[in-house]
């Protein structure tokens, strides 16, 4: 029984030992890896890097700083979309780490609004301009929107109430409606109009519409009434 209990004692002495071995072995080829994808970013050996952040990522996901890290490549190789996904999961996970913020904001900048024609939304926007004694001084209709092909878009459109649903030509649709007002401080001239929220500590604009041109002088309110419809798979 004395036996018996001293190789047990040993046996539970020694496993624990196994473990921490085995995690600073894990610690150290991290720490490796990490160094290693950092040398081939600054020698611009984007894909390279992108490997061993990769494998760093495989075992901690939640790694904010190889997130970042690997973000920067994908914004450097113009890869604008994906770089986003990785910092938005970086803010998510850190909120307040400005380097994830200022770069997902450079990110999200540089993706492209594409128009919705054969996408799955449809949208509608009215703009109203009126002067400060409430005169109509003009109105602008387009169907001919642009929306940034990202899945924020959804995001955005899912933080809102369904007004209701719709079919058009057999397909069903989810119907949301926006409205946003601009009061001028002061006169200015707006080329583009932008529907978004506030998001990541910035402003995201999943959809526009290019109205040629409003000039606005100070006083005047630009009201504009958005109909997007989303559609049900």
């Amino acid at each position: 029984m004395k036996l018996s209990i001293i190789i047990l004692f040993i046996v539970i002495l020694i496993f624990p030992i196994q473990i921490s071995f085995g995690q600073n072995q894990t610690d150290s080829q991290i720490k490796e890896w990490g160094s290693i994808g950092a040398s081939l970013m600054q020698e611009g050996k984007f894909f390279e890097a992108i490997e061993y952040f990769d494998k760093i990522l495989e075992i901690e996901p939640n790694n904010v700083n190889v997130l970042i890290l690997k973000g920067k490549v994908l914004s450097e190789t113009k890869r604008y979309s994906e770089a986003f996904s990785i910092f938005k999961k970086a803010l998510e996970l850190d909120p307040t780490n400005e380097d994830a913020k200022k770069q997902s904001y450079f990110a999200i900048n540089h993706i492209r609004l594409i128009p919705i024609t054969n996408s799955k939304y449809l949208g509608h926007v009215v703009l109203q301009l009126r002067n400060s004694q409430g005169t109509l001084v003009s109105v602008f209709v387009s169907d001919a929107l642009g929306y940034l092909p990202h899945e924020i878009t959804d995001e955005y459109l899912n933080s809102s109430p369904v007004k209701e649903l719709v079919k058009i030509n057999g397909q069903k649709y989810e119907k949301r409606e926006f409205v946003e007002t601009l009061h001028a401080k002061k006169s200015t001239f707006i080329g583009k109009a932008v529907l978004g929220y506030d998001k990541l500590g910035y402003d995201i604009y999943p959809f526009d519409v290019l109205p040629h041109g409003i000039t606005i002088e100070k006083g005047d309110t630009l009201r504009a009434d958005w109909t997007i419809l989303k559609k049900i798979n």
